[in-house]
């Protein structure tokens, strides 16, 4: 999978299935490094803050992201990729998340353009 992320660099959307045995967190910080053009991606259980560190840090283009199926995803590496993407606009988040945290870290030092944050359950937050 790696490999394939590599000769990549212009990919702009992107579903990873865990349904495919070889994604793992590996993976997703390989597609988030080397595809520095990605606007829109639904990530897989597999990831970890590894993966949304490496987001924050080079895809800065990123506008929506689906973690609702990530779980292993702490609010710390939510707030990173909050700085980090400032045109994010929508985040899907996994319900065992507590939104709320989420919601006050980034409102104390955030000025990403988020304006829909989302539960696994499709409750929608207007945040602007």
């Amino acid at each position: 999978m790696t490999v394939l992320f590599d000769s990549c660099k212009q990919l702009r959307h992107v579903q990873l299935s865990s349904k495919l045995f070889k994604v793992t967190d590996c993976s997703g910080s390989s597609l988030a490094a080397n595809c520095p053009c990605l606007t829109n991606a639904k990530l897989t259980q597999a990831m970890t803050d590894a993966t949304i560190q490496q987001l924050a840090l080079s895809c800065k283009h990123l506008r929506e992201l689906d973690l609702h199926r990530s779980c292993r995803v702490s609010c710390e590496a939510l707030q990173r990729l909050l700085e980090g993407c400032l045109l994010l606009s929508r985040l899907v988040l996994p319900q065992q998340l507590e939104v709320g945290a989420v919601v006050r870290a980034m409102s104390s030092r955030c000025c990403c353009s988020l304006s829909t944050l989302e539960e696994e359950q499709l409750q929608v937050l207007a945040l602007q």
